[in-house]
């Protein structure tokens, strides 16, 4: 008992003394990349066709894969088309935008939708979903 005990002394010492890395960065498996901002651009009605242009950052600089699911309607579960993967351009700098990707052409009935957006870096890592809606005529 008495071990267990300093074992968890221990522990928590050498956590107060060195911390913790605070989500920037993890031992073997690197940074995991984030999308500040995304936007659908080149908007085409008569053909429901568009791009992306997405802010995001690594700190690695190994983004690499843009994930697209497409869900109708907006709320549900089940993805409706997808998901698609869109190579990305050689990251040269912690913050990147990434302009024109795509196009992505829908060929569903009108109503709202739903778009979730991932980044996938070399090492794996996928950034958490970025959701827009949006509603074709």
């Amino acid at each position: 008992m008495k071990y267990i005990k300093l074992s968890i002394v221990g522990l928590c010492v050498v956590l107060m003394a060195y911390g913790c890395s605070g989500g920037k960065g993890h031992p073997g498996i690197g940074f995991i990349p984030k999308i500040k901002n995304a936007i659908m651009v080149n908007v085409k009605d008569s053909t429901s066709s568009f791009t992306f242009s997405i802010q995001a950052e690594d700190q690695d600089l190994n983004m690499k894969t843009l994930w697209v699911t497409e869900y109708h309607p907006a709320g549900s579960k089940t993805p409706y088309n997808g998901p698609n993967s869109f190579p990305l351009p050689k990251q040269s700098s912690e913050v990147m935008t990434y302009s024109q990707i795509g196009p992505i052409t829908l060929s569903g009935p009108a109503g709202g939708y739903r778009m979730d957006l991932q980044i996938e870096d070399a090492s794996g890592n996928k950034t958490d979903v970025y959701s827009i809606g949006f509603t074709l005529d």
